[in-house]
């Protein structure tokens, strides 16, 4: 029984504890004006929830510390091994539900008429079977704004580190205020949070790389990094990119119930975003050629 309600939450969204404690329904909209949007309840709540299960990591990995044996990559500060330990184990948990709720909502909302996918609303009135889909994008866009201004807080902290990932923050943030804040792009905002799932072979990889004794787990999901990465990240997000680009290009933007300016101004920060994860995949791949070259002439 618990496994068929593990498998039906992800596409069933009245399954789903989170969905119903967010107040999903399958009926009413679920717009809200710009200026609310970071002061609403379920935002803070999810906030303050990523928050405590980052501390309450840290404090909890700082007490087992002292017992870990650390790899040369690891760094030389057990204290900054503590915070990017928690870090990854947050994320984990986070990118779990979240990386995989929306990948399973993007996969049901992939022929989603484009009028529909950007919430029209008389598009949306005529078929209000679609209302549970729009609304489900809605949390998980809700969810998505918490979780970006977790991050952001922590890269200002110095909890992570790197300008690129800033930049990463900066730009999704302003997307998730856009579309939280004026309630449109719901299937293109779905695909672009299903990115995320590729950081949870992510984190794992990095935790292990930094235990001397886990490199067999280090090298398997570093190698599923790059698989996830590739596909969900590269192709389904750009499978999701490309079919909402040539939508605008069908239909006109004059569909959307936003301003053109603003419609522009979106799917010009989608279609950076997209072209950010192909800067990473070249990195990656240099790591990786890198990495094996060193192991042939070792």
């Amino acid at each position: 029984m618990a496994e068929c309600w593990l498998c039906d939450m992800w596409f069933d969204h009245a399954k789903d504890p989170v969905m119903a404690f967010a107040g999903w329904s399958a009926t009413e909209g679920r717009a809200v004006l710009e200026y609310e949007i970071i002061m609403k309840p379920f935002v803070l709540q999810v906030l303050g929830a990523m928050f405590a299960l980052c501390f309450c990591s840290y404090f909890v990995l700082g007490a087992l510390a002292p017992g870990w044996v650390l790899s040369d990559k690891a760094h030389s500060d057990r204290s900054e091994v503590v915070k990017e330990s928690a870090l990854c184990f947050a994320g984990i948990v986070i990118h779990s539900y979240m990386g995989l709720k929306a990948a399973c909502t993007a996969w049901m909302m992939r022929d989603m008429p484009f009028a529909l996918a950007v919430a029209n609303r008389e598009a949306v009135a005529a078929a209000p079977e679609a209302m549970g889909h729009l609304n489900a994008a809605g949390v998980l866009g809700e969810i998505f704004l918490a979780y970006i201004l977790y991050v952001t807080v922590m890269w200002t902290l110095g909890w992570e580190k790197g300008m690129d990932k800033g930049i990463h923050h900066v730009v999704f943030f302003f997307l998730a205020m856009l579309l939280a804040g004026w309630s449109f792009c719901h299937r293109l905002a779905v695909f672009a949070i299903a990115m995320e799932l590729s950081t949870v072979p992510l984190n794992i990889n990095l935790w292990a790389g930094w235990m001397k004794h886990w490199k067999l787990t280090h090298l398997i999901f570093g190698a599923l990094f790059v698989l996830c990465f590739f596909f969900v990240r590269i192709f389904f997000y750009g499978y999701g990119l490309a079919t909402t680009l040539s939508g605008a290009a069908e239909h006109g933007v004059g569909v959307v119930p936003v301003a053109d300016e603003l419609v522009y101004l979106v799917l010009f920060l989608f279609t950076g975003g997209w072209l950010l994860q192909v800067f990473w995949l070249k990195t990656i791949y240099e790591k990786v050629t890198a990495s094996l070259g060193k192991k042939k002439t070792e």
